[in-house]
């Protein structure tokens, strides 16, 4: 079983806010504004997940990146199902611009009380802000569902994105949603806009940047992947699991 690379105190990650307190001056977005932390879940090729908890204040470090794919043993590909746990902030020009959640009309997600668990929604990057939109559960599409909503922001699990607005209670618990047979582009950075960056490729036409895979099997529970898979499993809201193989 490979451990996880992430440590308690690790000092790359520096000093860890407690819930409910901003550091001043930057780094974090301001009381009342959306933010989105995706799961720090890392998955090795290979093997089985292995989720690093929590930094203190519920706050998850950033990850290394990606290795080149190994040319014989595929052992210790780290593969993100959903991108290394961070909070989403956009830098611009060395500073922190704040990360907003469109409001437009017609299925816009304002407020993490705009939907219910398995509803599902669509995350993705403008200029300066990162905008949600309600999308049918049914869309074929790469979205994410609606998982539980939780009462504090750092309750999610290791295994969910999570989606809040700094400043107010609860948070929206998130699960990727993916397709037998497709492929799958997860990039490398660790913030940004890395939760809006995953996206759907042409399994013949990997992507640079970040690892690829393709979904060999989606399963209504935990999956069974055989030894040269990885895999995904997602309890809630209802328990799908993916076995997925990375792409060259």
């Amino acid at each position: 079983m490979t451990n996880s690379p992430y440590q308690p105190g690790d000092p790359r990650f520096g000093p860890q806010p407690q819930p409910g307190q901003y550091p001043p001056n930057g780094g974090y977005p301001p009381p009342n504004q959306p933010c989105g932390a995706p799961p720090p879940n890392q998955v090795p090729y290979g093997g089985r997940p292995q989720y690093p908890g929590p930094m203190p204040g519920g706050m998850y470090p950033p990850g290394p990146p990606f290795p080149p794919p190994p040319k014989k043993k595929r052992t210790g590909l780290w593969v993100a199902l959903g991108i290394v746990g961070v909070l989403l902030l956009i830098v611009i020009a060395g500073g922190v611009a704040r990360v907003l959640v469109s409001s437009a009309q017609g299925g816009g997600v304002t407020d993490t009380s705009d939907v219910d668990a398995g509803e599902c929604i669509v995350v993705t990057a403008e200029p300066e802000t990162l905008k949600a939109d309600e999308v049918s559960c049914g869309d074929t599409d790469f979205h994410y569902v609606v998982a539980e909503k939780s009462i504090t922001q750092g309750l999610c699990g290791p295994n969910y994105s999570r989606y809040w607005v700094a400043g107010e209670e609860g948070a929206l618990c998130l699960a990727p949603v993916y397709q037998e047979g497709r492929c799958y582009y997860i990039p490398s950075a660790t913030g940004g806009t890395a939760l809006a960056d995953i996206r759907e490729i042409d399994c013949g036409s990997p992507v640079s940047g970040g690892t690829n895979i393709r979904v060999d099997t989606k399963a209504a529970g935990e999956p069974e992947c055989p030894d040269s898979d990885g895999t995904y499993f997602a309890e809630k809201p209802r328990p799908v699991g993916y076995c997925f193989s990375v792409i060259e």
